[in-house]
């Protein structure tokens, strides 16, 4: 008989995790994200969440800033997730 175990000690336990810490954290904060992702190379959740429900969460935390000619990307690691909020550059 095969053993498993080894199956539950890969990134796919970690994953798991952190999709009942976001199950938990979505029932705490009673929202719904724009979009959930995977990043593979961190074996980790990227939350997206839209531009009036991250700054109304997390209003007072430091959040890395990144921009490019797109726009800018919001970034905040809480409670072992990272959630996101991109917003686009206005063309005039």
């Amino acid at each position: 008989m095969l053993h498993t175990s080894e199956i539950w000690s890969s990134p796919v336990k970690q994953l798991a995790e952190q999709y009942r810490c976001l199950a938990d954290w979505l029932e705490k904060h009673d929202i719904i994200p724009w979009q959930v992702a995977v990043n593979w190379s961190k074996d980790a959740l990227i939350v997206h969440l839209k531009e009036e429900t991250f700054m109304r969460i997390f209003q007072g935390h430091l959040a890395q800033q990144s921009s490019d000619a797109l726009g800018l990307t919001w970034t905040v690691e809480s409670e072992n997730l990272v959630f996101t909020c991109f917003t686009p550059t206005t063309t005039q």
